[in-house]
């Protein structure tokens, strides 16, 4: 077949099909005997918009292209790192509204104030927030008081806004340069 003599030819590590639907079994059972990944043009925009909103890297959404489960795996990357934006975004509303009355909160104090909301994140997923809020900008949020155990020590919002835009002014550097240079 001609496609498994370009793959041949260009010595390409995966097959995928785009088409608008796959309902005939003759193509889906030839994919699976040959490792194709078929992807419709729905999925692929989709995980395409996804991938791009979440800056996953190349290497993340070559998981697409593998055989058997290559979506399904990436769909799954794609709602992690979802989760992960979304529990940052929870972290830094529930250090606001705490602020309004000057407490400082622990990791293990929002995931009990939390654990009915949808998101109901749990306290290592909050640490590494923390963790995260640490490696991006230590202005984000400030320790008050710093204890043996993480899950104990307590933090209250910071100039989240500047911090904020440091990072967007940093995203937008970095974005220059890259077109400068050709990328």
């Amino acid at each position: 077949m001609a496609i498994d003599t370009h793959k041949e030819k260009r010595s390409a590590q995966y097959v995928a099909i785009i088409g608008p639907d796959f309902s005939g079994d003759t193509i889906k059972n030839m994919a699976q005997k040959r490792q194709w990944a078929l992807i419709t043009a729905e999925e692929l925009a989709r995980v395409v918009s996804s991938c791009e909103a979440l800056g996953l890297r190349p290497a993340d959404v070559a998981i697409l292209f593998e055989v058997p489960n290559g979506l399904s795996r990436l769909i799954e990357l794609i709602d992690i790192r979802q989760r992960e934006l979304d529990t940052l975004a929870l972290v830094i509303s529930r250090l606001k509204i705490e602020s309004e009355t000057e407490e400082a909160v622990s990791a293990r104090d929002i995931a009990l104030m939390e654990r009915g909301s949808q998101l109901a994140p749990n306290v290592d997923e909050l640490l590494e927030t923390f963790r995260l809020f640490d490696r991006l900008d230590l202005d984000i949020v400030r320790s008050v008081e710093d204890v043996h155990d993480p899950r104990y020590a307590t933090f209250r919002i910071g100039d989240a806004r500047p911090a904020a835009k440091r990072l967007r002014a940093l995203a937008a550097a970095i974005e220059r340069g890259l077109q400068q240079g050709g990328g």
